[in-house]
């Protein structure tokens, strides 16, 4: 229920997730109640209470992903779901790993994600050029958990997203002095 495509839109764009049970409890009272009470999520610092007791917010930070770049991999329902929340949140969707990359030189984002819907269908040349450019593999939960914390959450490599080792072949002698030596 916390991961439906409309409370990860409400994660994202800052709102308060309240319970249905403030709404039926404000009709029945008349009036408009305060909703700390009935915050589904608590844990917002740009939350606080007046001298009256509504909470009032001040917005001192940015979005949840500014200037962070993300390239998604997976079926086009799941890219273009979690493109939408991204996007809402004030970070930036790429299609290409090239374009991601381009950014990130240029400055306009300041930083880059690779997001897996399963890790193990990333390609080995995908992997490997992500590898090079520093960008984390990471799978859903990690946009899920920094949309739920309210804050982005540090860039956590598993070690799935390293390339597969590769191992150099010694140089054998030329077969002349093969058989010299014997």
């Amino acid at each position: 229920q916390l991961q439906t495509t409309k409370f990860l839109y409400g994660c994202a764009v800052n709102a308060f997730l309240l319970k249905v049970s403030w709404l039926t409890d404000s009709v029945v009272a008349g009036s408009k109640l305060p909703p700390d009470k009935y915050l589904i999520f608590s844990n917002r610092e740009d939350m606080h209470q007046n001298k009256v007791g509504w909470l009032v917010i001040t917005r001192k930070h940015m979005y949840i992903f500014e200037k962070v770049g993300i390239m998604f991999h997976g079926k086009h329902s799941f890219c273009t779901k979690f493109a939408r929340i991204v996007k809402h949140g004030g970070g930036q969707v790429f299609q290409t790993l090239q374009w991601l990359i381009q950014s990130l030189n240029d400055g306009k984002i300041s930083a880059g994600v690779f997001i897996s819907e399963n890790e193990n269908r990333v390609s080995r040349h995908l992997r490997h050029c992500a590898y090079e450019q520093k960008l984390p593999i990471l799978p859903l939960s990690w946009i899920i958990n920094s949309l739920h914390s309210g804050k982005l959450l540090p860039f956590v490599v598993t070690s799935r997203s390293m390339p597969v080792p590769t191992f150099k072949m010694q140089e054998l002698p030329d077969a002349m002095e093969l058989s010299e030596e014997i």
